[in-house]
Order: C-alpha cells, then sequence, then structure tokens
C-alpha cells in the first residue's frame, strides 16, 4: 500500500502504477478527510486565513499524511489493535516515544509534499473529492435557534448604532 503511494488511489489495481485511477479517493483517505467535515459541520463561519497550510486542501492533505503514518507504522509492526467491550469498534494502540509521534517535525514535510499537487487541482477536481468524501460524513441536525430563546429582540435593533 505504501509503496508508489498505492493507498492514494480508489483504484489500484496490478502493480503498474499508470493504470491506477482514482487519486486521492481511495475509502481510507476520504474516510479520514471526512472527520475534517464531520469536526467542522455547525461551526461558525470564519473567513480563511490567506497562507498556505489553511483551508480544505490542506485538510486533505494531513488526510493523507495521517493515513501514510498509520500504515507506515502498521508495516512497521509499530502498532497494535484492541478490541473493545462494545462491538466492532478498535482502538489503535500506538508506542510512546517521539519516533511515533505524528508532529509537523517528523510528518510535516510528507504533508506538504502531498499538498503540493493537490493545490494544483482544479475546483472541479478538488469538488470531486470533496463530494466523494462527504459520502462518509456523518448527517447531523443543527438546530437554527432554540425555540425558548425565540422572541421579540427589537429593543437591539440599534444596539450598535454609533451616535
Amino acid at each position: 500500500m505504501l509503496k508508489k503511494n498505492r493507498f492514494l488511489f480508489s483504484q489500484n489495481k496490478g502493480t503498474d502504477s499508470k493504470v491506477w485511477s482514482g487519486l486521492w479517493r481511495s475509502s481510507l483517505v476520504l474516510q479520514t478527510f471526512a472527520h475534517h467535515f464531520n469536526y467542522i459541520q455547525g461551526r461558525a463561519d470564519v473567513p480563511t486565513l490567506e497562507v498556505e497550510l489553511a483551508g480544505p486542501r490542506a485538510a486533505l492533505a494531513l488526510s493523507c499524511a495521517a493515513v501514510c503514518r498509520m500504515l507506515t507504522l502498521v508495516s512497521n509492526g509499530d502498532v497494535s489493535f484492541e478490541a473493545a467491550k462494545l462491538g466492532n469498534v478498535w482502538t489503535a494502540v500506538i508506542p510512546k516515544g517521539t519516533r511515533y509521534e505524528f508532529n509537523d517535525t517528523i510528518w510535516g514535510s510528507t504533508m506538504r509534499r502531498f499538498l503540493e499537487p493537490i493545490k494544483e487541482l482544479s475546483e472541479e477536481q478538488f469538488t470531486l473529492v470533496v463530494e466523494e468524501a462527504h459520502r462518509f460524513v456523518k448527517t447531523t441536525v443543527v438546530p437554527t435557534s432554540a425555540p425558548d430563546l425565540v422572541g421579540d429582540d427589537s429593543k437591539y435593533d440599534d444596539l450598535f448604532t454609533f451616535r
């Protein structure tokens, strides 16, 4: 899976990487990317910072680096899994220590290597990745207002009027 970044492709049968397709759309990457959308769902909109490492493209690159990290830990035998007492839930057990941490020092360059081609995706291509990731997003209903708080706010109409 790690060789030639095979884990990034949704269609990666065989050993010839020239016939692989669906870059950035493997189920591992999409499910990890969906966690970003689950986290920000219902949050207030904040204008995007004009920096390289902000926004959904950076979140996709970080998702790719996180999947790469986990596959690296598994392939090196540095992770084990424990079953939870309730059903089909497994918890990854990763040893303590700097070498196993997911941080900028160790994984930052990997994340930025993924980010460079992701930044070059057209809006149409990136939208396709986002739409596919949304298949894994948990849908929640965010109330627009609490029923007991709805009332007459007219006394606050000129609250921000400067005189």
